[in-house]
């Protein structure tokens, strides 16, 4: 069965979902189906160009727990009679599990599910049957690596055939010349000759803000002109990291910006970056590595299972490097996906046939 009609549902409207939500509703309105996405009623990329319908119905916090919006949600679905129904993310399996229910008894349509975490970062282990309930819902999954694959397959006895790689892609990359380098230094305060790294996205344990605090004490000792950028809201109970910076005597060359930063300021701290460090403790689905790449910023990262010194000794090695003028690439470095909307198309409606029962 060919598909032609997708509806995408991501509810949250902002960060890193609605940005890889965005290509992909860009990517497959290229491609020729016709699309639809349900999101937050504060849109935040509602003034981007577009080639796809947009309905915005949830709420602020896009929680998925109101009973009118699992009941809209549905409604809409069922007006635009899909072929394909694409979830985005669920902020928990019970709110996840009530509009599938919903959503399966008013269309035909063949679910599809792109988790942004196999499993929530809080309580991971709590509601497992739930989310097994979830993903046995679906009639096809789609994760972002070999190893969120396995993981799928071994935690949830998934059948490996119902599961397809698709690497994420965010196709900003007309969108990074909005600012220069040097328009976005002077926004965010900073000289022309500074070297900076910047760090950016939600912060909570798993991703290594304290070993990359740490670790620039030693760069700084190296690199004198070195500033680190970090950015982003802590969520999960993390600890707010001004009390390592003012430990480490890095009050005057790191910069924290710990809320959500919108959009348009997003783009801002990609442009002024030199480096991308990414010191995630745990393998990660992040978007931030391919946001990097439509930057043409190279990328730092730890190994897998590094010590905590090592970890911090590693870092402040390679971001020595990078900052002192050396080829990233060449050290700890993390090439970004290269992909284009076609691929990234191509291989999600690859996804949406093998949902539909056509491949």
């Amino acid at each position: 069965m060919p598909v032609n009609k997708v509806v995408i549902v991501e509810a949250a409207g902002k960060g890193k979902l609605s940005h890889s939500a965005y290509s992909l509703c860009s990517a497959l309105s290229r491609y020729g189906c016709e699309v639809t996405l349900l999101t937050a009623k504060d849109y935040e990329l509602d003034n981007l160009p577009r080639q796809y319908e947009v309905i915005k119905l949830f709420s602020e916090k896009g929680n998925l727990l109101s009973p009118w919006e699992h009941f809209s949600a549905a409604r809409h679905i069922k007006r635009i009679n899909p072929d394909i129904v694409h979830f985005k993310w669920f902020p928990s399996a019970t709110a996840g599990l009530a509009l599938l229910k919903i959503v399966r008894l008013t269309t035909p349509a063949k679910l599809v599910y792109t988790p942004g975490n196999i499993l929530p970062h809080k309580n991971r282990f709590s509601r497992i049957k739930w989310w097994a309930g979830i993903y046995n819902e679906m009639d096809a999954i789609i994760a972002h690596s070999d190893y969120c694959k396995a993981v799928l397959s071994d935690l949830f006895e998934i059948e490996s055939g119902r599961i397809l790689v698709v690497p994420d892609y965010v196709c900003f990359e007309t969108l990074a010349n909005l600012f220069t380098r040097k328009e976005a230094r002077a926004a965010l305060g900073l000289s022309d000759s500074a070297r900076v790294a910047l760090f950016f996205g939600y912060i909570n344990k798993g991703k290594g803000v304290e070993y990359l605090i740490d670790a620039f004490a030693r760069v700084k000792s190296q690199v004198s002109n070195a500033k680190l950028l970090i950015a982003g809201q802590p969520v999960d109970g993390f600890t707010d990291p001004a009390g390592l910076v003012t430990k480490n005597g890095l009050q005057n060359d790191v910069s924290l910006d710990l809320r959500y930063v919108p959009f348009l300021e997003m783009l801002k701290y990609f442009a002024a970056a030199d480096t991308v460090v990414l010191p995630y403790t745990k393998k990660s689905q992040s978007p931030i590595h391919n946001l990097a790449g439509a930057f043409g910023k190279p990328v730092i990262c730890l190994k897998d299972s590094q010590s905590p010194e090592d970890s911090t000794l590693a870092l402040a090695r390679d971001i020595t490097m990078a900052l002192g003028g050396s080829e990233v690439g060449a050290v700890n470095g993390y090439k970004p996906v290269e992909l284009s909307w076609k691929q990234v198309a191509f291989f999600t409606y690859k996804a949406y046939s093998m949902a539909a029962g056509a491949a």
